[in-house]
């Protein structure tokens, strides 16, 4: 007599069939943490003279190249060098001076060998004022009407310059005013030896303009009707 209670675990049974075929579980993943590279700490001291040696480098590099040949922007990147290897080439940088108030008041530290550059300021040494027969103390045109200086206390070149105002009955007199050009053009032409082909255009300029002002003014005047009147003839 069997046990019917009993269960066969053998190999020919189906008693587990239902589990053994299920796909077998996906292992967790690990999770790696990348190794960091951490840069050593240098001392201010070996950063400055890393710095240093660099600057050196790129500088000889430059210096053998030749002059005429090299492009602008490297000429002012050795100009930039070479100031720096004069201000730092034993001293390391130290850290930049914060002024107190209004940064505006302070005096800006211009570079030893910008001062007395001839590439920035030529003139300086070459100035001279430029003289003209203009007197001071001229007074604005749209003023003289309203004799606010003549009833007022004017120095010795204002009254001179009121008296020969007075005597001019035409202000705007092209003769004079083309004499004026051809005064200021003289004193270019002997100051400055510039040539007259060169003042031509400044000499021209008024009349120019004048002769502009009259094409317009013919050109507002003109009927607008003018247009119509000759397309319908030649229609």
């Amino acid at each position: 007599m069997g046990c019917s209670g009993s269960k066969d675990t053998g190999p020919d049974t189906d008693v587990d069939s239902d589990t053994s075929s299920e796909a077998p579980a996906r292992p967790t993943p690990r999770r790696t943490v990348p190794l960091r590279r951490t840069t050593p700490r240098v001392s201010r001291q070996q950063y400055w003279s890393s710095v240093r040696n660099d600057v050196i480098k790129t500088f000889r590099d430059l210096d053998d190249e030749l002059e005429r040949l090299m492009p602008q922007g490297e000429k002012e990147y050795k100009t930039l060098l070479r100031r720096w290897l004069e201000k730092y080439g034993d001293t390391d940088p130290q850290k930049p001076h914060l002024p107190q108030g209004d940064p505006n008041s302070q005096p800006f530290p211009i570079p030893k060998d910008v001062s007395p550059g001839e590439d920035l300021r030529p003139w300086i040494s070459t100035l001279e004022p430029m003289d003209t027969d203009l007197k001071e103390g001229q007074t604005a045109w749209r003023l003289l009407p309203l004799d606010v200086i003549k009833n007022g206390l004017t120095t010795p070149q204002q009254q001179t310059l009121l008296a020969a105002r007075e005597k001019r009955r035409r202000l705007h007199d092209p003769t004079r005013m083309q004499k004026r050009r051809e005064e200021l053009a003289s004193y270019f032409v002997r100051r400055y030896r510039m040539k007259k082909g060169m003042l031509a255009p400044f000499l021209e300029w008024a009349d120019l303009m004048v002769k502009n002002q009259a094409e317009f003014q013919q050109l507002v005047n003109r009927r607008p009707s003018s247009r119509k009147d000759s397309s319908a003839t030649s229609s």
